[in-house]
Parts: C-alpha cells; sequence; structure tokens
C-alpha cells in the first residue's frame, strides 16, 4: 500500500493469476471470541457433528484423542485448530485491483498507477484456500467482514495511518 501511496508500482511475482484466501482481521477477532466463549457443549455437539460420529465411537474418539498431550478431559478444555479465512480466493491480481481503487478514493492520480509483473518466485503455491468448515461447525464461525469490506477497511486506516508507516518498510510504527 506504501507503494501505492506514494504513486509507485508494486511488483507482482507471475502473471497475478495466483490467488490466496485473505480474512479481515474482524473475523479473526471474532472466531477467537468464538474459540473463548463457545459452551463446552455446542464444542462437544460441534465435534460430534463434524467428525460424524455415534456416541459411542465419539467417546471412543475423546479417548483417543485426548491423550497424554491434549487438554480436553472430558472437562470444559479442549485442544482443536482451526483454519480462520474468508473461505474465498482472491487473485493477486485483483487484490492489487482492489488495493489501487480503495486508495484511489482518497487520491486519484493513484488509479494511474500499474502493476509490474516480475517471475514467478521458486516453490509458490498457485493457489491456497483455506477449509473454514470445522470452525463453522464447532465454532458456528462465519465471517463477518467479506473479502471486499475487508480491503477497503483496511485500505482506509492504512492511509489515514500512512505517516506512522516507515518509508523503509511497510510495516507500521507507532508515534510516540
Amino acid at each position: 500500500m506504501k507503494k501505492l501511496i506514494d504513486h509507485e508500482s508494486s511488483v507482482i511475482n507471475g502473471d497475478g493469476s495466483y490467488s490466496r484466501d485473505f480474512t479481515y482481521i474482524d473475523n479473526v477477532v471474532q472466531a477467537n471470541e468464538k474459540a473463548l466463549f463457545t459452551p463446552a457443549e455446542q464444542i462437544r455437539k460441534g465435534q460430534k457433528e463434524y467428525y460424524n460420529l455415534e456416541l459411542e465411537e465419539y467417546k471412543y474418539f475423546l479417548q483417543k484423542k485426548n491423550g497424554a498431550n491434549r487438554f480436553d478431559t472430558g472437562g470444559d478444555n479442549f485442544s482443536e485448530v482451526f483454519n480462520i479465512a474468508y473461505g474465498a480466493n482472491t487473485t493477486l491480481l485483483e487484490l492489487f485491483h482492489a488495493l489501487r481503487e480503495n486508495l484511489a478514493k482518497y487520491d486519484a492520480a493513484i488509479a494511474e498507477v500499474q502493476p509490474e509483473f516480475g517471475p514467478p518466485r521458486v516453490g509458490d503455491i498457485p493457489h491456497s484456500q483455506a477449509s473454514i468448515i470445522k470452525a463453522k461447525i464447532i465454532l458456528r464461525y462465519h465471517p463477518s467482514s467479506n473479502t471486499e469490506e475487508g480491503f477497503a477497511r483496511a485500505t482506509e486506516w492504512y492511509y489515514s495511518n500512512s505517516s506512522m508507516v516507515s518509508s523503509e518498510s511497510e510495516a507500521p510504527r507507532i508515534s510516540t
């Protein structure tokens, strides 16, 4: 974003067709809150549904799953891993266009900036999309911000706070 704000081209490795499953921070916060506050009984019910187990199989599953290095002993503590994402892919070129379009609302000249295309990165995965089915079933997680909203809100924040961003790095720096 810093390069776009400075009217400079960004380099996209490859032709821009590689895609990722981007998500807005509010979705991550929601998932963490659900992981923290979802009642134990709802988690157990969601586990049964997700793992598609009958009652006896579920009891056996809990015994096997909750070995010495697991926290769930049948009480209110659980050890599960969830993918948290939006659940849809966005190409890198779509990402560039979305960021440019949103930033151009604040500075029309940004709309003229074109991407540069570099060679593909060796070993880069062409398409990556997280399966959020487990989080949806067990935690009742449903992303609250879609990708477009997330890009718009992120660019609004970034543009409003761009003076805190160092020209050497795109990581935000907090002024003291």
